[in-house]
């Protein structure tokens, strides 16, 4: 019997596929996905629905999920488009969870948990180096972070709220599967290839500092378990 029913958001990209995939081999989890783009076709069928919606969208979250009274979770991984670069938007990745988390609390009143999946940008990894290992314990390091306005948001609304909240803060997250262009797997295999191509050795491509830097990899599915 289907206990649990998680709405996973951001379902195609690394680690929201793979809390799908996991929650879906357990007895008792039921799993819905959502994302801006359906999955591109496989052969395999998915063991789970994914919903398209642009969550930048209000009306139109609202009415897509109207229909998840029943939800127990959700696991929130989206991510706004950006460009490579260039800042993360702030305004739009809270607007984002924002318009999921309103469309789904008044209905599903037995909503019990909402996790979302944060980085290494929490601690500063977009702003040059920073303190390894990085803490829990360490003051915030940039007030314009789209992660910190996300975490206010949930805390103050949960407060208010019958559900709860946590966060998980996965760095390098790597997988077989090699879809994924920014995918830790792909990058490899493009670079040795390029090594052998040229006749060179596959060696560190970055500098002595980078070499010895601390840096937190996990895989998948560990990263789904924890």
């Amino acid at each position: 019997m289907k206990t649990k029913i998680a709405l996973v958001a951001g379902v195609t990209g690394i680690v929201g596929r793979g809390i799908a995939q996991f929650l879906s081999s357990l007895p008792d989890w039921q799993v819905i996905g959502c994302a801006r783009r359906l999955p591109v076709h496989s052969s395999v069928p998915l063991p789970y629905p994914v919903l398209a919606i642009d969550l930048t969208d209000e009306e139109k979250t609202r009415s897509t999920l109207s229909g998840m009274k029943f939800l127990t979770h959700i696991f929130y991984c989206g991510r706004a488009d950006y460009q490579p670069g260039l800042k993360e938007p702030i305004d739009t990745n809270l607007l984002m969870l924002k318009n999921l988390i309103q469309a789904v609390e008044p209905i599903a009143l037995g909503l019990q948990h909402v996790h979302i999946v944060q980085g290494s940008k929490v601690y500063g990894s977009d702003l040059g180096p920073y303190v390894t290992p990085a803490l829990e314990s360490h003051p915030r390091v940039n007030p314009t972070n789209w992660y910190y306005e996300q975490e206010d948001w949930l805390r103050e609304r949960s407060a208010q709220s019958h559900w709860h909240w946590s966060a998980s803060r996965p760095h390098g997250v790597c997988d077989a599967q090699i879809d994924s262009i920014r995918g830790l797997a792909r990058v490899l295999a493009i670079y040795a290839s390029i090594c052998r191509s040229q006749g060179l050795p596959l060696s560190f491509p970055g500098n002595v500092g980078g070499f010895h830097s601390l840096y937190q990899c996990v895989e998948l599915q560990l990263d789904t378990l924890v």
